[in-house]
Protein backbone atom coordinates (compact mmCIF):
# COMPACT_ATOMS: atom_id res chain seq x y z
CA UNK A 1 0.00 0.00 0.00
CA UNK A 2 1.18 3.32 -1.53
CA UNK A 3 0.58 6.94 0.78
CA UNK A 4 2.09 9.84 -1.03
CA UNK A 5 2.42 12.90 1.72
CA UNK A 6 1.25 16.34 0.31
CA UNK A 7 4.84 17.43 0.21
CA UNK A 8 5.29 14.91 -2.41
CA UNK A 9 2.89 16.24 -4.84
CA UNK A 10 3.91 18.50 -7.40
CA UNK A 11 2.62 21.90 -7.76
CA UNK A 12 0.89 23.05 -10.38
CA UNK A 13 0.48 26.49 -12.52
CA UNK A 14 -2.33 27.62 -15.11
CA UNK A 15 -0.33 29.31 -17.86
CA UNK A 16 -2.44 30.82 -20.30
CA UNK A 17 -2.47 29.97 -23.87
CA UNK A 18 -2.43 32.71 -26.43
CA UNK A 19 -1.59 32.42 -30.63
CA UNK A 20 -0.62 35.23 -32.55
CA UNK A 21 -1.18 37.86 -29.06
CA UNK A 22 -5.06 36.68 -29.12
CA UNK A 23 -6.72 34.25 -26.07
CA UNK A 24 -7.24 30.61 -27.19
CA UNK A 25 -9.57 29.60 -24.47
CA UNK A 26 -7.11 27.37 -22.96
CA UNK A 27 -4.35 27.00 -20.21
CA UNK A 28 -1.57 24.96 -19.57
CA UNK A 29 -1.08 23.06 -16.33
CA UNK A 30 2.44 23.15 -15.56
CA UNK A 31 4.34 21.00 -12.98
CA UNK A 32 6.68 23.39 -11.17
CA UNK A 33 9.28 21.05 -10.15
CA UNK A 34 10.14 20.30 -13.74
CA UNK A 35 8.16 23.03 -15.87
CA UNK A 36 6.66 20.31 -17.65
CA UNK A 37 3.43 20.96 -19.56
CA UNK A 38 1.18 17.76 -17.66
CA UNK A 39 -2.12 18.59 -19.61
CA UNK A 40 -4.13 21.75 -21.64
CA UNK A 41 -7.08 22.49 -20.38
CA UNK A 42 -10.47 24.88 -20.98
CA UNK A 43 -9.79 28.38 -19.39
CA UNK A 44 -12.87 27.87 -17.36
CA UNK A 45 -11.43 24.00 -15.84
CA UNK A 46 -11.23 24.92 -11.88
CA UNK A 47 -8.06 23.46 -10.84
CA UNK A 48 -7.52 22.33 -6.92
CA UNK A 49 -4.04 21.12 -5.73
CA UNK A 50 -3.69 17.98 -5.51
CA UNK A 51 -1.96 18.73 -2.16
CA UNK A 52 -4.49 21.25 -1.07
CA UNK A 53 -7.32 17.99 -1.52
CA UNK A 54 -5.09 15.67 0.11
CA UNK A 55 -4.46 18.44 2.92
CA UNK A 56 -8.18 18.60 3.42
CA UNK A 57 -8.89 14.69 3.33
CA UNK A 58 -6.37 14.50 6.04
CA UNK A 59 -8.85 16.22 8.59
CA UNK A 60 -11.66 13.94 7.65
CA UNK A 61 -13.60 12.84 10.93
CA UNK A 62 -14.71 9.53 9.74
CA UNK A 63 -12.22 8.29 7.07
CA UNK A 64 -8.87 7.72 6.82
CA UNK A 65 -6.29 7.61 4.24
CA UNK A 66 -5.68 4.09 3.35
CA UNK A 67 -3.53 4.55 -0.15
CA UNK A 68 -3.11 7.59 -2.31
CA UNK A 69 -1.81 7.32 -6.09
CA UNK A 70 -0.90 9.47 -9.13
CA UNK A 71 -2.35 8.43 -12.17
CA UNK A 72 -2.61 10.09 -16.26
CA UNK A 73 1.02 11.31 -15.81
CA UNK A 74 0.10 13.20 -12.77
CA UNK A 75 -2.99 14.87 -13.81
CA UNK A 76 -5.60 12.67 -11.62
CA UNK A 77 -5.08 12.02 -7.38
CA UNK A 78 -6.72 9.45 -6.57
CA UNK A 79 -6.98 8.79 -2.48
CA UNK A 80 -8.83 5.29 -1.28
CA UNK A 81 -10.20 5.95 2.16
CA UNK A 82 -11.10 3.42 4.89
CA UNK A 83 -14.28 3.96 7.46
CA UNK A 84 -12.48 4.63 10.57
CA UNK A 85 -14.83 2.51 12.55
CA UNK A 86 -15.54 -0.22 9.58
CA UNK A 87 -18.72 -2.13 9.70
CA UNK A 88 -18.43 -5.52 7.96
CA UNK A 89 -21.16 -7.06 6.51
CA UNK A 90 -21.66 -10.77 5.83
CA UNK A 91 -23.02 -11.74 2.40
CA UNK A 92 -22.46 -15.35 3.51
CA UNK A 93 -20.54 -17.58 5.47
CA UNK A 94 -17.05 -16.09 5.88
CA UNK A 95 -17.81 -13.51 2.87
CA UNK A 96 -17.84 -10.08 4.16
CA UNK A 97 -18.24 -7.09 2.25
CA UNK A 98 -16.59 -3.81 3.72
CA UNK A 99 -17.42 0.40 2.96
CA UNK A 100 -15.05 1.62 0.69
CA UNK A 101 -14.40 5.48 -0.50
CA UNK A 102 -12.34 7.37 -2.89
CA UNK A 103 -11.43 10.53 -3.64
CA UNK A 104 -10.33 11.76 -7.28
CA UNK A 105 -8.71 14.82 -8.24
CA UNK A 106 -8.43 15.58 -11.91
CA UNK A 107 -7.08 18.22 -13.53
CA UNK A 108 -8.64 17.98 -16.96
CA UNK A 109 -12.46 17.58 -16.00
CA UNK A 110 -14.24 20.94 -15.75
CA UNK A 111 -15.05 19.96 -12.35
CA UNK A 112 -12.64 18.30 -11.47
CA UNK A 113 -12.83 16.73 -8.15
CA UNK A 114 -14.84 13.80 -7.41
CA UNK A 115 -16.25 11.10 -4.57
CA UNK A 116 -17.22 7.60 -5.08
CA UNK A 117 -18.14 5.18 -2.78
CA UNK A 118 -18.58 1.38 -2.72
CA UNK A 119 -18.11 -2.16 -0.98
CA UNK A 120 -15.31 -3.88 -1.75
CA UNK A 121 -15.06 -7.73 -0.16
CA UNK A 122 -12.40 -7.89 2.32
CA UNK A 123 -12.51 -11.75 2.93
CA UNK A 124 -14.39 -14.52 1.03
CA UNK A 125 -13.78 -18.19 -0.69
CA UNK A 126 -11.43 -16.81 -3.45
CA UNK A 127 -10.17 -13.49 -1.81
CA UNK A 128 -10.87 -11.29 -3.96
CA UNK A 129 -11.50 -7.87 -3.58
CA UNK A 130 -13.84 -5.64 -5.99
CA UNK A 131 -16.24 -2.80 -6.09
CA UNK A 132 -19.59 -4.69 -6.30
CA UNK A 133 -21.65 -1.64 -6.65
CA UNK A 134 -20.68 2.51 -6.64
CA UNK A 135 -22.26 5.17 -6.27
CA UNK A 136 -20.60 8.94 -7.15
CA UNK A 137 -21.26 12.47 -6.62
CA UNK A 138 -19.54 15.41 -7.61
CA UNK A 139 -17.73 17.97 -4.77
CA UNK A 140 -18.47 21.42 -5.01
CA UNK A 141 -17.27 23.74 -2.36
CA UNK A 142 -13.82 24.52 -4.35
CA UNK A 143 -11.23 27.21 -2.28
CA UNK A 144 -14.37 27.53 0.64
CA UNK A 145 -13.62 27.70 4.32
CA UNK A 146 -16.04 24.22 4.54
CA UNK A 147 -14.00 22.55 1.83
CA UNK A 148 -13.17 19.50 4.14
CA UNK A 149 -16.68 19.64 5.59
CA UNK A 150 -18.56 19.18 2.15
CA UNK A 151 -16.05 16.15 1.36
CA UNK A 152 -16.99 14.30 4.03
CA UNK A 153 -20.52 15.58 3.42
CA UNK A 154 -20.51 14.67 0.06
CA UNK A 155 -18.42 11.39 1.51
CA UNK A 156 -21.52 10.19 3.81
CA UNK A 157 -24.13 10.75 0.85
CA UNK A 158 -22.51 8.71 -1.64
CA UNK A 159 -21.93 5.57 1.00
CA UNK A 160 -25.66 6.12 2.31
CA UNK A 161 -26.95 6.44 -1.24
CA UNK A 162 -25.14 2.99 -2.11
CA UNK A 163 -25.57 1.22 1.48
CA UNK A 164 -29.39 -0.44 1.88
CA UNK A 165 -30.00 -0.66 -1.99
CA UNK A 166 -26.75 -2.18 -3.14
CA UNK A 167 -26.53 -4.40 -0.29
CA UNK A 168 -30.15 -5.84 -0.44
CA UNK A 169 -29.40 -5.90 -4.23
CA UNK A 170 -26.84 -8.48 -3.37
CA UNK A 171 -28.15 -10.23 -0.68
CA UNK A 172 -31.02 -11.24 -3.21
CA UNK A 173 -27.88 -12.34 -6.22
CA UNK A 174 -26.16 -14.45 -3.34
CA UNK A 175 -29.01 -16.40 -1.88
CA UNK A 176 -32.50 -15.68 -4.13
CA UNK A 177 -31.88 -15.40 -7.83
CA UNK A 178 -30.99 -18.70 -9.74
CA UNK A 179 -30.08 -18.73 -13.74
CA UNK A 180 -29.53 -21.45 -16.02
CA UNK A 181 -26.09 -20.94 -16.69
CA UNK A 182 -26.95 -22.73 -20.29
CA UNK A 183 -29.09 -19.61 -20.47
CA UNK A 184 -26.15 -17.03 -20.21
CA UNK A 185 -23.42 -18.96 -21.52
CA UNK A 186 -22.51 -16.94 -24.50
CA UNK A 187 -22.60 -13.73 -21.71
CA UNK A 188 -19.88 -15.54 -19.49
CA UNK A 189 -15.87 -14.98 -19.65
CA UNK A 190 -13.44 -16.75 -22.41
CA UNK A 191 -11.51 -19.01 -20.49
CA UNK A 192 -9.18 -22.06 -21.66
CA UNK A 193 -10.99 -25.40 -21.15
CA UNK A 194 -9.18 -26.60 -18.22
CA UNK A 195 -10.24 -23.21 -16.57
CA UNK A 196 -13.57 -23.60 -17.55
CA UNK A 197 -14.30 -27.40 -16.42
CA UNK A 198 -12.81 -26.53 -12.96
CA UNK A 199 -15.32 -23.41 -13.08
CA UNK A 200 -18.38 -25.84 -13.80
CA UNK A 201 -17.05 -28.05 -11.23
CA UNK A 202 -18.24 -26.31 -8.50
CA UNK A 203 -21.90 -25.03 -10.08
CA UNK A 204 -25.58 -26.18 -10.74
CA UNK A 205 -27.23 -26.11 -13.98
CA UNK A 206 -29.52 -24.00 -12.39
CA UNK A 207 -27.22 -21.75 -9.22
CA UNK A 208 -27.14 -18.50 -8.25
CA UNK A 209 -25.72 -15.22 -9.56
CA UNK A 210 -23.80 -14.76 -7.02
CA UNK A 211 -21.94 -18.42 -6.90
CA UNK A 212 -21.64 -17.98 -10.58
CA UNK A 213 -19.81 -14.91 -10.31
CA UNK A 214 -17.66 -16.88 -7.32
CA UNK A 215 -16.52 -19.09 -9.60
CA UNK A 216 -15.30 -17.17 -12.22
CA UNK A 217 -13.38 -14.95 -10.17
CA UNK A 218 -11.85 -17.65 -8.36
CA UNK A 219 -10.17 -19.06 -10.99
CA UNK A 220 -9.06 -15.47 -12.34
CA UNK A 221 -8.01 -14.19 -9.30
CA UNK A 222 -6.13 -17.76 -8.27
CA UNK A 223 -5.10 -19.88 -11.44
CA UNK A 224 -4.66 -17.11 -14.15
CA UNK A 225 -1.38 -15.11 -13.28
CA UNK A 226 -1.83 -15.79 -9.43
CA UNK A 227 -0.62 -12.49 -7.51
CA UNK A 228 -0.31 -10.48 -10.06
CA UNK A 229 -2.44 -7.53 -11.73
CA UNK A 230 -2.14 -8.50 -15.31
CA UNK A 231 -4.37 -6.61 -17.80
CA UNK A 232 -5.72 -10.05 -19.15
CA UNK A 233 -6.31 -10.65 -15.59
CA UNK A 234 -8.67 -7.51 -15.01
CA UNK A 235 -10.17 -7.88 -18.50
CA UNK A 236 -11.75 -11.23 -17.30
CA UNK A 237 -12.00 -9.93 -13.98
CA UNK A 238 -14.31 -6.49 -15.62
CA UNK A 239 -16.02 -9.55 -18.46
CA UNK A 240 -16.93 -11.44 -14.65
CA UNK A 241 -18.50 -8.79 -13.39
CA UNK A 242 -21.37 -8.54 -15.84
CA UNK A 243 -22.57 -11.99 -14.59
CA UNK A 244 -24.21 -9.72 -12.12
CA UNK A 245 -26.02 -7.46 -13.98
CA UNK A 246 -27.48 -10.34 -16.15
CA UNK A 247 -30.36 -10.47 -14.26
CA UNK A 248 -32.67 -7.20 -12.66
CA UNK A 249 -33.45 -7.82 -9.04
CA UNK A 250 -36.54 -6.07 -7.78
CA UNK A 251 -35.92 -3.62 -4.62
CA UNK A 252 -38.86 -3.71 -2.22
Amino acid sequence: VVIIEEKQLPTVEEVPLNAHDRETGYKAVVDLSTMDTICVVPNDNQIVQHNHVLKEVNKLDNYIVHKTELLKNGTMLMIELKEREPKQIELLPKDFLEVSAYIFNDYKKSRGLSVLGGGVRISCTNQVTSLIKKKSLPVLAYGTAEFSAEIESQLTKCIEAWRDPAIGEIMKLANETTVSIKDIATELPKLPKKYTDEVMDGLKDQDTVFNIWNAYTQVITHKIAPGVRTLKQLSLQKRANKILKLVEVQHE
